[in-house]
This record gives structure tokens, sequence and C-alpha cells, in this order.
């Protein structure tokens, strides 16, 4: 399949609305049409026109989709320090809202399109709402449930914007289909299947919640570089070791 490269004004739009126009324009000049009849007509270029600008909505988004590069990860998740030893855990890279914004703004510009953002309340935490809307009047709306980001050093208010950022960025992601590229290859996996994005981020919420150290974690994996790296075959193993140690943490607390 070809590559798209519609631009806003070669947008399709259809030829029903200007002759739909000239259709209602005759039909006010006959004195016959009465008011019943009309109000059907301009319902039905209410229908058109907003067809029309459903079609225009939907031909800007795959242009801005298909025009996407990679995105580069360009931000750190600070793991922290370990209590006892007071060394750092080390970090890992992941791309950030402002990432995926300085890639996207310039093409949504350039097809019309925007995006706004707010937050409502769900159980158990929040929802990240994104309106995208097209000048010519569509607009859909999305949402990506998140908590908060209680991070090292955050307090509650910082907690909320932090996952506030998270969710936006996400919401952008899915939105445009967005691919983060790894940082050891320039998003080549050399044939190895690595996890998913998905993936990696439960990895990480484990790391960062069970306060593991995670040079030393990735050791015990095998040598695994980063966490970009992990294979697939090594997800499983390495999700049961975060979960026994956060269930030995549980118990351990329990007992005390």
């Amino acid at each position: 399949m070809g590559e798209v490269t519609t631009t806003k004004d070669q947008l399709p739009a259809t030829t029903e609305q200007p002759s739909m126009l000239n259709f209602i324009a005759t039909a006010l000049e006959r004195p016959e049409i009465d008011a019943d009849k009309l109000d059907k007509l301009l319902q039905m270029q209410e229908r058109v026109m907003d067809r029309d600008a459903k079609m225009q909505f939907t031909a800007a988004k795959h242009a801005v989709q298909a025009q996407a590069p990679r995105v580069k990860r360009n931000g750190t998740i600070d793991l922290g320090e370990d209590k006892t030893t007071r060394q750092k855990r080390g970090s890992i890279p992941f791309a950030t809202f402002e990432d995926v914004d300085a890639v996207l703004r310039p093409l949504m510009r350039e097809h019309g399109l925007s995006v706004s953002f707010s937050m409502k309340p769900r159980e158990g935490g929040l929802m990240v709402v994104a309106e995208l809307s097209h000048a010519a009047g569509h607009s859909e709306t999305y949402e990506f449930p998140i908590i908060s980001d209680g991070g090292p050093g955050r307090n509650a208010l910082q907690a909320i914007g932090s996952g506030f950022s998270y969710g936006k960025r996400y919401a952008l992601e899915g939105i445009f289909n967005i691919v983060r590229e790894r940082a050891d290859d320039d998003g080549k996996a050399g044939g190895q299947r690595l996890i998913t994005d998905q993936q990696k981020d439960e990895i990480v919420g484990l790391l960062q919640e069970t306060g593991t150290d995670v040079r030393r974690f990735l050791d015990t994996l095998g040598g695994v570089a980063t966490v970009d790296d992990m294979d697939q075959a090594v997800f499983p193993v390495a999700l049961n070791l975060l979960h026994q140690k956060r269930a030995a943490a549980a118990r351990k607390g329990g007992a005390s």
C-alpha cells in the first residue's frame, strides 16, 4: 500500500454539499414547498455536512499516522536508591509526552487537527480524556485510565500531574499508533522477539514498587542489557520473580 501524502488543502470533500445547497436554495423560491418538507431538507443537508466533516477528519488522521516517525526515548525513569547500601538502583529510558508532542504537533497542524486533554474521576483512579478535532468541525474523544504516579520525592499533587502527563502520552500514542524507538538499535529488533511497550511498563512498575536494583535484576536474567532488550521468552520469568518479591514483601509487612 502506497504512503498517504494527503495535505490539508487536498482533503477529499463530497460534491453533494454544494449541489444540496443549490437544491435547498431553489426549494426556498418555490411557494409550494411547505415548512415540514423544508425542515427535512435542512436535516438532510446537516447529515451531508456531518459526513463530509467526518471524511476530512478521517483522511487527516490517516495522513498524520502515515507520516509520523518513530519517537525517540529522551526521558529517564529514576528508580531511586537502595535504602541499605545507598546505591542508585539505576534508570530506564522512556518517551515523554514532550517527545510525542514534538513529533505530532507539526503534522496535526499541517492537516487541520488539534487535540485537547481533560481529566475525570473513575473508580480507583482518574481518566484522561483526549478530544481530537478537525478544522472542518468533526471531533472524537478517546479515554485512557491512570493512577497517581507517586515516584521518588513527589507530593500528592505532583503525583497526579505526572499521571496526567503519562495518560496524555499514551492517549496520543494510541490515537496515531505511535511506535517508540528502542534505545539500542534505532527501533530494529535484530530478529529478537522483544517485549512490548506495555510489557515494559509492567516490569518497570514492579521494579519501582518492589525497590529492586535494576542492574542486579537484569543480571539474574542472564545479563540482559536493558529492560528494552528483554526477550519475550524472558518476560514471564522476570514477571514471576517480581511478583514473588512483591508477595514476600507483603507477607513481611503483614507479619510486622
